[in-house]
């Protein structure tokens, strides 16, 4: 048995247990050109990223492309019923004019939702939906969080109720059923945008109700509707689809089935469950995440690894805590061990199959890991190798410029001295 001290509460602090999803911001000297994990809602310019979710952003949910800048290159599939609106909302945002951007796109939004579906083409949903999540993203970074949390709610009833409802009706639910109606780059939107909602609802502090009912349709959306679902052999054949799929390829927007934007919703909730004290719940989400990023019979990118193996740390934290007692018996260290291991392990063969490029993803999670690993041997009070691996995190968080990290891991390193 061994004494938990404040050891285990320093684990994963170096990497916080953050979403994958987490807005990111350049790496310092240089690393790779790429970016890393910084504050909610930063750019690289430090301004709020926009108009598409921040998180689906930089997490890959492909099928956000309709976003202000795809709708500015693409206004050709819009009907011209919107696209003045559209075209003077996309010339005010460009010259830094928020409030008329958000106007403009408002009104678009609202003739949108009185037009028929298919005066929109193919896949009409993603593109309807698109005007909204453009006008919610402008109201984001102009820091309206409340008014686009609705517009975002909008979005979704939208999606269940394309057109106008007869008075003393009720309204359609967007359900798994209603969904496999959708193609699925439309069911990808809709899981997205209830994912954004579960990232809103906690930014602004809503009910952990709230938060947990959006994240928690993702996921059973996703399972239901996307994971269990064949993918097609070929891209559709007529012209009309043809054309927004390759409207999606200008864009340079992942595809709908981009292993990492699918692992996001299982991510996010796991999260969520960690950090409301429910382990049992958010166990089995980060082991779903994991299968998604690292699958056991296909390829993964050296980021998509990376990022399992993140979370890897996380589960390895979980484990942790799992025993809340004041010492911690063998078994559970060397199940946390085992996890921390796996997942350096993971980081380094992809850093090393990424030769001399460098993945942001893979540097941070490198340094993390080795921190985390030092955490653990010293709990398992090796604090020989947990020296040698608080050094070593040491070292790669000085070579990427992670101030963070060079504080926790100098603060792990006088712990360990003091106990001497």
């Amino acid at each position: 048995m061994h004494a938990l001290r404040n050891t285990s509460k320093k684990i994963n602090r170096f990497l916080p247990l953050q979403r994958l999803t987490s807005p990111r911001r350049r790496l310092p000297n240089g690393v790779g050109g790429r970016t890393y994990s910084a504050g909610p809602g930063c750019s690289a310019s430090g301004k709020a990223l926009s108009p598409l979710f921040t998180g689906v952003l930089v997490f890959g949910l492909g099928v956000t492309a309709y976003g202000i800048y795809g709708l500015y290159d693409t206004l050709t599939m819009w009907p011209p019923e919107i696209k003045p609106d559209l075209r003077s909302g996309l010339l005010a945002k460009r010259k830094d004019n928020l409030e008329d951007a958000a106007a403009f796109l408002a009104r678009a939004w609202e003739s949108t939702k009185r037009m028929s579906l298919e005066a929109f083409g193919s896949e009409p949903l993603l593109k309807t939906t698109g005007v909204a999540i453009s006008l919610a993203g402008i109201l984001e970074e102009s820091k309206q969080w409340d008014q686009a949390y609705e517009i975002y709610k909008d979005a979704l009833r939208y999606m269940a109720n394309p057109s106008l409802i007869p008075e003393g009706s009720r309204p359609a639910e967007l359900n798994a059923k209603l969904l496999m109606t959708f193609s699925v780059a439309e069911r990808v939107r809709a899981i997205s945008i209830a994912y954004r909602l579960g990232e809103l609802a906690q930014e602004l502090k809503k009910p952990l109700e709230e938060e947990e009912k959006w994240l928690s349709w993702a996921v059973e959306a996703l399972l239901k509707t996307v994971l269990q679902v064949p993918r097609p052999l070929s891209q559709p054949s007529s012209g009309s689809q043809l054309d927004v799929y390759h409207r999606m390829e200008d864009l340079e927007l992942p595809s709908w089935d981009a292993m990492q934007s699918l692992a996001a919703p299982f991510e996010a909730l796991g999260s969520f469950y960690s950090r409301t004290g429910k382990i049992d719940f958010a166990m089995p989400l980060y082991l779903h995440a994991v299968s998604i990023l690292i699958p056991s019979d296909s390829y993964s990118s050296p980021e998509d690894r990376c990022k399992g193996a993140q979370l890897m740390g996380n589960i390895a934290e979980l484990v942790l805590r799992i025993n809340p007692g004041k010492n911690l018996p063998n078994d559970i260290i060397s199940q946390a061990e085992s996890w921390t291991r796996k997942g350096l392990e993971t980081t380094v063969a992809a850093r090393k199959e990424a030769g001399s490029v460098k993945h942001a993803e893979c540097e941070v999670v490198y340094a993390a890991l080795l921190y985390n690993f030092g955490m653990i041997r010293e709990l398992a009070g090796d604090k020989e190798q947990a020296r040698k691996f608080l050094n070593g995190s040491l070292k790669q968080a000085k070579a990427i410029g992670m101030q963070e990290g060079i504080d926790m891991v100098q603060e792990g390193l006088k712990d360990l001295e003091e106990a001497a």
